[in-house]
């Protein structure tokens, strides 16, 4: 089984909802207004009351509480609102990736984290990125989350593999020597069979390496950064030495300060417990 069957599994167990692809065809037609876009997410109530408490938590409430879809799709635009869709629905759809390897829960908290703080990061920065680095936090890791699902007793010698390896082996490299793929190629896979915005998909597909490629996606070094620096928050240090190895380049390419990134843990850490609620699985 490669990358792609293993996606395919995953887009079989748990298609995403019909509703969101709808709303991103719409989006991407170029002909669709913002009254169109409600009326769409309006058709799912338990989307429009998951993006309306989405759209007034500590992320996204930076102007004033909505109390209606119109009003969130004005305030946050289309390209945001889609984000946001993609996001609460990725809450739902990976509740089919139980596993007996590890919590659900726990891989669930380090996506937040993640999610928190690669927004936090680009809030912080002249050139904003202009989309939800939120969404690309969350979702980073959802190929790792098939892996785990779809393959427990292989995906448990990886970790056993990884771990084995004084040479702090990352847990991608021994994907690729025990599956012959890693936990990026399946989640590249799977945001391309689920449609996802391309940004997010390059964030999915370049976390750990976001270098490597001729065309480096400012959402995936951000994610990068933000996937090592949520470990921090998790152990609750300030440490970097404490948080597994980000790329050097990283901070000039990004124009981040090492004190602004340690400081995003620690605010992740106050956020945390009220995003848990509104993206609960």
């Amino acid at each position: 089984m490669n990358a792609f069957e293993l996606a395919q599994s995953a887009n079989k167990l748990a298609p995403f909802p019909d509703i969101v692809c709808r709303m991103n065809d719409a989006i991407a037609d170029g002909t669709s207004d913002a009254a169109d876009i409600g009326n769409i997410i309006l058709l799912d109530p338990s989307l429009t009351a998951s993006l309306l408490r989405a759209a007034n938590s500590p992320i996204y409430m930076r102007v004033k509480s909505v109390s209606n879809i119109d009003e969130a799709v004005t305030l946050l635009g289309m390209q945001e609102i889609r984000n946001l869709a993609f996001a609460v629905s990725a809450a739902d759809t990976v509740k089919a990736f139980t596993n007996p390897i590890v919590s659900l829960e726990h891989v669930w908290k380090h996506s937040l984290y993640t999610a928190i703080i690669a927004d936090s990061i680009d809030q912080g920065r002249t050139n904003s990125c202009g989309l939800s680095l939120f969404t690309a936090g969350l979702l980073h890791d959802i190929g790792q989350l098939l892996m785990f699902q779809q393959k427990p007793d292989l995906s448990w010698r990886v970790m056993e593999h990884a771990l084995n390896h004084s040479d702090g082996r990352a847990t991608y490299e021994s994907e690729r020597e025990l599956f012959g793929f890693d936990h990026m190629a399946v989640g590249a896979e799977l945001a391309r069979l689920w449609n996802f915005p391309t940004e997010i998909g390059a964030a999915i597909a370049q976390h750990h390496l976001p270098f490597e490629t001729d065309a480096v996606s400012d959402v995936a070094v951000i994610v990068h950064v933000a996937n090592s620096v949520a470990v921090l928050a998790e152990l609750d240090s300030s440490n970097i030495m404490d948080a597994p190895q980000i790329d050097a380049r990283a901070f000039e390419h990004l124009g981040l300060q090492l004190d602004f990134v340690i400081e995003s843990a620690a605010n992740a850490r106050e956020i945390l417990p009220d995003m848990m609620g509104v993206f609960a699985l």
